[in-house]
């Protein structure tokens, strides 16, 4: 269980201190609610273009919004063991290595950062 606490300390750690990390899941979380919303009720209100006008007003609403980051943050910082353990494991399978290092390298792609986004936010809402 050492290993999968150190490997989750550090997932943890890069989670809280990189940046571009941050950038994406903002990106993520929010303005596709955002501009999702925004597209419906224009929509609905005023027709196609109105869901071209929604959508851009969710966009930037949802750019402004809270951060749902930190949430995800926050839950990841209570787990108990077995959850940590789940969320190490699907990770590893997701950069298909056990290695903290091989995860960073990882995480410097754009591609890689949203795929991982989705999922520890799918983790973190199936725990």
């Amino acid at each position: 269980m050492d290993d999968i606490n150190r490997y989750f300390d550090e997932l943890l750690k890069i989670l809280k201190t990189n940046e571009e990390l941050r950038k994406s899941a903002q990106g993520i979380f929010k303005q596709m609610a955002w501009a999702a919303g925004g597209t419906a009720v224009g929509g609905v209100v005023l027709g196609p273009a109105g869901a071209i006008v929604g959508g851009l007003v969710g966009s930037a609403i949802g750019y402004l919004a809270s951060d749902e980051y930190t949430a995800l943050i926050k839950a990841y910082e209570n787990l108990n063991d077995r959850d940590k353990k789940k969320i190490v494991t699907a990770t590893r399978k997701l950069v298909k290595s056990d290695n903290i290092a091989q995860f960073q390298r990882f995480i410097k792609d754009e591609g890689n950062r949203k795929m991982f986004l989705k999922l520890a936010k799918e983790m973190k809402e199936n725990i």
